[in-house]
């Protein structure tokens, strides 16, 4: 199952969108020169759907019932680049939204925290968050229609039976002027209607346990999520930790706490010292 998939699982957004589908199939025209970009005919498309009369769509309905299309299609977003959040959904989104060059060190750990497995060892390439920066405002309440509707970005939206948006399930995390201040992040999952349900933070070294879990578990929900890692002795709420303190020393409090085992001849500290050299040499010296 792909990453995708495993984003729209758990609240079934596909099948309230399977007739929209079907129209987008029949209707997209990759490179049509009727357009003068390919995000101006998504948004033609969508305007259609949604202004069309309901039994234009209910045609749609009854015949997608035996037509299943799938709406992940590379050609919709060529305007898009690969290494845009956007569009890279087999990585998980990471948004950086509060600059000061005072910040730059502690950025580089959290950073560095982000590229963790759960013991503290580096990701595959394949894993890690996709890393962000935006330097306007950002207002969580207008993320799906800034970023996806705005767009008609169909690899992370559709539209329903009746002409509605519906935004895929999806995840965020944010770095926020109080991911500076306590080494916590930010973590929101936005809903099919486009808005924030639910949102707590964790420190940014445990960052990478529910990312992993949604990925394993695609049909687990984030309440079960906290609760097994609560049961495991790995608090996801709570305390922060300093980020003044060398990150060699913060990973082996970490590696302690975790019951992370030194292989013979080593220590957590060589570990430590081995993980940070691997993922970020710079911040050994600093």
């Amino acid at each position: 199952m792909s990453q995708v998939n495993c984003r729209i699982t758990p609240y079934g957004e596909k099948r309230h969108c399977r007739a929209w589908c079907l129209f987008l199939k029949e209707n997209w025209t990759p490179g049509s020169p009727n357009y003068t970009s390919p995000k101006e005919q998504r948004t033609e498309l969508l305007k259609r759907w949604e202004h069309a009369q309901q039994d234009f769509r209910d045609i749609y309905v009854q015949r997608a019932i035996a037509e299943p299309v799938e709406p992940e299609r590379e050609d919709y977003h060529p305007d898009i680049p690969t290494n845009d959040f956007r569009r890279n959904l087999d990585q998980y989104p990471c948004v950086r939204v509060h600059f000061d060059q005072a910040d730059t060190n502690t950025w580089e750990k959290l950073k560095l925290f982000l590229k963790l497995d759960e013991q503290l060892s580096p990701l595959d390439a394949e894993e890690l968050p996709l890393v962000f920066e935006l330097r306007e405002n950002f207002y969580l309440e207008d993320y799906t229609k800034r970023f996806i509707l705005e767009d008609a970005n169909f690899r992370m939206m559709g539209s329903n039976d009746f002409g509605h948006p519906v935004f895929y399930y999806h995840i965020l995390m944010v770095v926020d002027q109080q991911s500076f201040e306590d080494g916590t992040l930010l973590h929101v999952d936005f809903n099919r209607s486009g808005d924030p349900a639910l949102s707590f933070r964790y420190p940014a070294i445990r960052s990478f346990f529910p990312w992993k879990w949604h990925h394993d578990s695609p049909d687990v929900k984030l309440g079960d999520v906290n609760e097994y890692f609560h049961e495991s002795g790995i608090e996801l709420l709570g305390q922060g930790m300093d980020l003044t303190r060398p990150v060699v020393d913060i990973l082996v409090e970490e590696m302690a706490l975790r019951g992370v085992s030194a292989e013979e001849g080593g220590n957590l500290r060589h570990l430590a010292i081995e993980a940070v050299y691997t993922v970020n040499e710079q911040l050994l010296r600093t």
